[in-house]
């Protein structure tokens, strides 16, 4: 990446201020993100509580705008953002759309004391020609659930339809019997080692999973045969109504009877027509971008933006550590 610089400041008043987390008025941060027209419950000071621990926060005039700045200071004590795991988007969020020069101003108005900057935004902030910084894109899938069932189903992909013939057979939904620590336990074991992960992240994400269950914003659904043995389980965050497919897992029979397959294919039936769309929280991953779209999923691409601004020593020695 290359050293940070500037463009002109956008004009958009008033004053964007940069403010550690402590000296938040956290209602009012809060609200905004809940009614913000881009919303995503990554954001919320909960959720970033528990997942960054360290978190700072723009925040234009009266809570009309912020946008969260997630960091730690590993590299000699010097401030970086980052993007948590288990955060797809973060960004700027506003009640109306943020527009591109609203989200440069954003960007610009950064400290320079966070020598390094790695920010995914949410698919609603347009970037384009920003100096010094990388700019890169990222696709999630979304699937319109609005709509009647038998038009959901007709969207599928004849392999996935095959695959379900058997498996609603062989499987029923459950409101899962798992504790978030269980399904974690079983995330770990089935796709923690494609997943560079360290032990204190899933803990993390455990917390986020028991205080979005208790703010009704999340749920584990599962899969489970007829004699109930549990197939598959899934986390979903329930939020700006998008049901996101977060973090899931299938045993080793699970994998076998395609259980993953009825899961989603069930949560789907079960939302059709009540104004969801369902967030697969896509991947670049060629074999799951095809699983997401078997369901008639559409490609929808976000931005990341990067900027390095550290000493040319440190930003060697990272490339050889």
């Amino acid at each position: 990446m290359n050293a940070r610089i500037l463009q002109p400041k956008a004009e958009i008043p008033p004053l964007i201020r940069h403010l550690p987390h402590t000296a938040l008025d956290r209602t009012r941060y809060d609200a905004c993100i809940a009614g913000a027209a881009n919303g995503k419950p990554y954001a919320f000071s909960w959720y970033l509580d528990a997942m960054a621990g360290k978190w700072d926060a723009l925040v234009l005039g009266e809570y009309e705008a912020v946008c969260p700045l997630p960091w730690n200071a590993k590299w000699l004590g010097l401030k970086q953002v980052y993007q948590p795991f288990f955060c797809q988007q973060l960004g700027v969020f506003a009640k109306e759309t943020p527009s591109l020069e609203m989200v440069q101003a954003f960007l610009e108005a950064i400290p320079p004391a966070f020598r390094k900057v790695y920010i995914c935004l949410n698919e609603k902030n347009e970037v384009e020609n920003l100096p010094g910084w990388d700019i890169h894109h990222r696709p999630n899938y979304l699937l319109d659930l609005n709509r009647p069932w038998e038009e959901l189903e007709a969207g599928y992909s004849k392999s996935l339809k095959k695959r379900l013939r058997k498996a609603r057979e062989l499987h029923e939904l459950i409101e899962a019997p798992l504790t978030p620590e269980a399904l974690s336990k079983l995330y770990q074991q089935q796709v923690g080692d494609k997943v560079e992960c360290a032990p204190a992240i899933y803990r993390r994400f455990e917390t986020v999973m028991h205080q979005a269950i208790a703010r009704n914003l999340g749920r584990i659904w599962g899969a489970a045969s007829p004699d109930e043995e549990l197939l598959a389980a899934g986390f979903f965050l329930r939020s700006h109504s998008r049901l996101i497919n977060v973090f899931g897992a299938s045993t080793e029979k699970g994998k076998e009877l395609h259980s993953m397959h009825f899961l989603l294919d069930a949560l789907i039936q079960q939302h059709a027509r009540k104004g969801w769309v369902l967030d697969f929280e896509g991947s670049a991953i060629p074999s799951i971008a095809y699983f997401f779209g078997s369901f008639g999923a559409k490609e929808e691409r976000y931005a990341c933006v990067g900027m390095d601004g550290m000493p040319g020593v440190l930003r060697w020695l990272r490339g050889v550590v």
